[in-house]
């Protein structure tokens, strides 16, 4: 619910644990919206969605800041819904963050923190947990909440409308997508707009690894980027899980769709930064180098953008890893031997076209052998010279008895290889996203004071860990 400046700042956000102080988080990393009236002034896009197909069935719903519920909900409110990315730490990025630094995510804790003041003012109501952390409850089968799984815009009105006939929690319901997905109403959290949603490409360890990719049509994507204009939000975030692939059919790529839609977003001249996030190396290929240039160039139009990053999950080296993980489709007809030299190809032809990628490595996949971690150290080291950065992670626990891999002495020192790379790059990108989304100066600076500190402590960390380490 905080306004970041830019997509960026949330991440790095998201990424703290307990072993970084409140107040620090909270005064820089996480920026307050202002407001006197209680509804939120920007809120994640998942509950903006909500909100606006509640609204479209006539049910009377609010966005509110955790700081404003005391305001908002009392003895006569008979439903709450909450909306987490990260309630029980499970996720990847959270374990490697806890991993790595120790302490608790700050993501769960503040989620507890929400719970319990929920049920504390509002013990009568019913309370449903949604958004992309969901899966982590559904898991403990919790008998005293109503858990909605996935995109629900379609079902969400009639579960509710159950609630309000009965306040008998539901247990986990999955989610229902009506034909005509709601435009939002109000501003979203980093100005987010979705440009697809879903992936379908089957990874193991991948939550929508089965869910279809859905492209938001034009009309949609332009309702939510005047909302957010409305709202006051000059950068956004356009959001998919592969961004190269929008307006394709399966996953043979229409650079052209993807193309318009750009030029459509870009001709109000009141937008600053236009951020996106995840893309497949099977899309980048299947763009031609002119086309990825002119990408880039609507994307950073008018803008001393530098740093235009990118999340490309290449997940292993390894393409005989990445297959027995169910990533055959990711990999888009290439053979699992090649895949080793592909994706190091394809992250040199994005950065010669300006953009910046930011690599995920899942550390401790199925069945994974020690060749396969020393492919992924191998390719790492290989790329020392590119202007990148990769980030390892360690894989989720998506089942209800698995447990965090064990890392070794081979994942640490991949860790270390990877960090080399970011350190020397991610403050200049944190600085240029602020820069460009016209961030106070006195918060890019604290940043960079912030990160340099970390640097030193992740540094004696990483070692520390290797030593420990087997294997």
């Amino acid at each position: 619910m905080a306004n970041y400046a830019c997509l960026f700042d949330a991440m790095v956000a998201a990424s703290q644990t307990t072993t970084t102080p409140r107040i620090v988080l909270e005064s820089l990393l996480m920026p307050r919206p202002s407001s006197g009236d209680l509804a939120a002034v920007c809120a994640p896009l998942g509950l903006r969605r909500i909100e606006s197909a509640l609204c479209r069935e006539g049910i009377r719903s609010i966005a509110v800041h955790p700081d404003r519920l005391q305001d908002a909900i009392g003895p006569e409110t008979r439903i709450v819904g909450i909306a987490t990315g990260e309630p029980l730490g499970k996720g990847m990025n959270s374990s490697t963050m806890m991993a790595i630094a120790g302490g608790q995510i700050w993501a769960r804790v503040f989620f507890e923190q929400v719970y319990a003041k929920v049920k504390r003012l509002a013990p009568q109501a019913s309370i449903v947990i949604g958004g992309p952390g969901a899966w982590q409850f559904s898991q403990t089968q919790p008998r005293d909440l109503t858990i909605l799984n996935g995109y629900c815009e379609g079902n969400i009105a009639s579960i509710f409308r159950r609630l309000l006939d009965s306040p008998r929690p539901l247990g986990v319901i999955e989610g229902d997508q009506p034909a005509d997905i709601p435009g939002i109403m109000g501003a979203a959290s980093m100005g987010a707009i979705e440009m697809s949603r879903g992936c379908g490409l089957g990874c193991e360890f991948c939550t929508i690894a089965h869910v279809p990719m859905r492209h938001l049509p034009l009309e949609t994507i332009m309702n939510d980027a005047e909302a957010n204009l409305r709202g006051g939000q000059r950068s956004f975030s356009l959001l998919s899980e592969d961004f190269f692939r929008y307006g394709a059919r399966g996953v043979q790529v229409h650079p052209e769709a993807l193309i318009d839609a750009l030029r459509q977003i870009r001709k109000n001249p009141a937008i600053r930064l236009l951020q996106i996030d995840h893309v497949n190396v099977s899309s980048i290929a299947q763009f031609s180098d002119d086309e990825l240039r002119e990408v880039h160039r609507l994307l950073t139009l008018g803008q001393r953008h530098e740093f235009l990053w990118v999340n490309i999950g290449v997940e292993t080296a390894s393409g005989g890893l990445l297959a027995r993980n169910g990533g055959k489709a990711k990999m888009a007809g290439y053979h699992p031997d090649d895949w080793y030299g592909f994706t190091q190809q394809q992250m040199r032809r994005l950065i010669r076209a300006g953009f910046f990628p930011l690599v995920s490595i899942v550390l401790g996949l199925s069945s994974e052998e020690p060749r396969d971690a020393e492919l992924s150290l191998r390719w790492v080291q290989e790329l020392h010279d590119q202007r990148m950065s990769v980030f390892p992670v360690m894989l989720a626990p998506l089942g209800p008895g698995d447990s965090l891999p064990r890392l070794n002495r081979l994942h640490w020192q991949t860790v270390i290889e990877s960090y080399r790379l970011n350190f020397r790059w991610v403050p200049r990108l944190v600085w240029d996203n602020e820069r460009g989304s016209g961030a106070p100066a006195f918060r890019s600076i604290a940043a960079q004071i912030i990160g340099k500190s970390q640097v030193v402590w992740w540094n004696a960390a990483f070692r520390l860990k290797k030593r420990r380490a087997e294997g």
